[in-house]
């Protein structure tokens, strides 16, 4: 699972900006972007895809935006603290995958959202290397 908070509802998204912003947030090396697809969500917005992380880590995925306004950063986090006890009790459950900034959620503030806004606007199939 890859996390990433907003204030706000998340905009909806197609396949190329939800492989770029996994790509912007998180160490995914490859995203098939043809298995990208939206699942249902109240408040947040859920994709599913699949991608390599390393050798060791591919497969199906789940991209969650959530809306902070909505569910609070500190009870995203105090979940993954659970799962991530669970984890280490022996117990087999989806993990969330760290952020390129080392946590569990990538966090951005609503001038940030703002910004990937904008700059989703301007993404397209060929503005960024399908395989990093």
């Amino acid at each position: 699972m890859a996390t990433l908070a907003s204030e706000g509802r998340p905009p909806e998204l197609n396949k190329v900006k939800v492989s770029f912003l996994v790509r912007k947030y998180f160490n995914f090396v490859t995203i098939s972007e043809d298995s990208v697809k939206a699942l249902p969500g109240y408040d947040d917005r859920n994709y599913y895809f699949e991608g390599t992380i390393t050798s060791e880590k591919n497969g199906p995925f789940i991209f969650k935006l959530f809306n902070t306004n909505h569910t609070a950063v500190s009870e995203i986090e105090g979940c993954y603290q659970i799962i991530r006890h669970l984890q280490r009790l022996g117990v087999i459950l989806q993990v969330p995958e760290k952020s390129k900034t080392g946590g569990d959620i990538a966090l951005i503030t609503a001038k940030e959202m703002k910004e990937v806004r904008k700059n989703l606007q301007n993404v397209t199939m060929n503005s960024y290397p399908l395989n990093i």
